[in-house]
């Protein structure tokens, strides 16, 4: 069994408590227009071409042959790990995670499109007593959350829109399927609620209205408000496939701290990033 893996980032300090290791997993149910990993979207391996490295070589013959390329001009997006070689990876860095009480976060993408790769992953973390933390957009079988749960410590889990007719249009898919399984996780495991903030698309008193319902238990533990950034524009423009950049607007600071007001005077601990 092996799995796809696009990046692995070392003491990430955003994406649970403590020092992380954040494992993003490739392929994602959504398309969002915003997303700020698009090579994470698809599940296929995929290239990724720097035009101002390439050399003209033709080494890489026409573009079939990324891991030829002398100058690193067009690589491979992702790499296939077995459960065993992912988790030596994570364990490198165990120390960190025991002197700052922090573990591995599973990220993509979405890992729960790869379950069974990921639940191998788990096991082997717990066996080793690791706090795990499962990044997710909520869009998976519930029976595929039902498998990892015994392995994991929290949820990040994410609320783009409350509208399912609006979450459709950002993000190619109705929220029916995401709001029922915050439901139900919402009752056994601990949650970070995560939030991204478009201007005029989902910093509404009304979206946040409808969020705050569905706070309806201590699990969750706070709410993550994630403001826009342009930063992948670049991705979009090297990697070799049709996905186009659409670009939003980052909410102000001003309106920032007036959405974490809404919920800090509701008694809600609120984050904004992370």
């Amino acid at each position: 069994m092996t799995g796809e893996i696009f990046s692995i980032q070392k003491y990430a300090l955003h994406d649970g408590p403590g020092i992380r290791t954040t494992v993003f997993m490739k392929g994602c149910p959504l398309t969002c227009q915003w997303c700020h990993n698009p090579e994470s979207i698809s599940r296929e391996q995929e290239r990724i071409f720097y035009k101002d490295k390439c050399i003209g070589c033709n080494t890489c013959d026409a573009f079939t042959k990324p891991d030829l390329c002398p100058s690193e001009a067009l690589k491979y997006v992702s790499r296939t790990y077995s459960p065993e070689d992912l988790f030596d990876e994570i364990m490198k860095d165990h120390v960190f995670y025991e002197q700052s009480g922090g573990g591995v976060t599973f990220s993509g993408g979405e890992p729960l499109l790869q379950v069974d790769f990921l639940l191998e992953v788990l096991k082997l973390c717990k066996q080793h007593d690791l706090h795990v933390t499962i990044d997710t957009c909520g869009f998976a079988p519930w029976t595929s959350f039902d498998k990892i749960l015994p392995y994991v410590d929290l949820f990040l889990y994410d609320v783009k829109h409350t509208d399912s007719k609006i979450h459709k249009e950002l993000t190619g898919v109705a929220n029916d399927l995401i709001i029922d399984n915050l439901k139900k996780l919402i009752e056994i495991k601990d949650i970070y609620l995560r939030l991204p903030i478009l201007e005029g698309i989902n910093d509404t008193k009304e979206h946040l209205e409808e969020v705050k319902k569905l706070i309806t238990s201590d699990h969750v533990l706070q709410v993550n408000l994630l403001p826009y950034h342009n930063y992948a524009e670049n991705k979009y423009e090297h990697l070799m496939n049709d996905y186009e950049f659409k670009p939003f607007k980052r909410p102000s600071d001003e309106a920032l701290e007036s959405l974490e007001s809404f919920f800090v005077n509701q008694g809600i601990k609120t984050v904004i990033g992370g």
